[in-house]
């Protein structure tokens, strides 16, 4: 998989799972579609610890742990929250620093 570290691509991840055509599929084609996201997102982490700390890196990782908290959150499916979840979980490994940010510490509570 070719990933570019950008936090439109997580968004555009979530999008897909979203899709009411692929929460509803019976085939399993949501947890396809999760399965692709787990790896982009993987790949996506990688990509942004090996970029040069930067104040710009820094918020976009701070924009990701706040779409992520916002996805946690989320009503239309368990299974979009759980792996909200896990991104969060795996950002928060990969980049501790970035939980306890001004931005996302104010975010938690809405």
């Amino acid at each position: 998989l070719r990933v570019q570290a950008q936090p439109s691509l997580i968004v555009d991840l979530f999008i897909y799972l979203e899709d009411r055509g692929i929460r509803i599929n019976k085939d399993g084609l949501q947890s396809c579609v999760a399965c692709v996201a787990e790896r982009i997102f993987e790949q996506y982490l990688v990509q942004m610890a090996d970029q040069p700390r930067s104040v710009a890196s820094e918020k976009e990782l701070e924009d990701v742990a706040i779409y992520l908290l916002m996805q946690f959150n989320n009503r239309l499916s368990k299974k979009i929250s759980r792996l909200a979840d896990t991104f969060f979980s795996n950002m928060a490994v990969k980049f501790p620093h970035v939980l306890w940010s001004r931005r996302v510490v104010f975010a938690l509570p809405e």
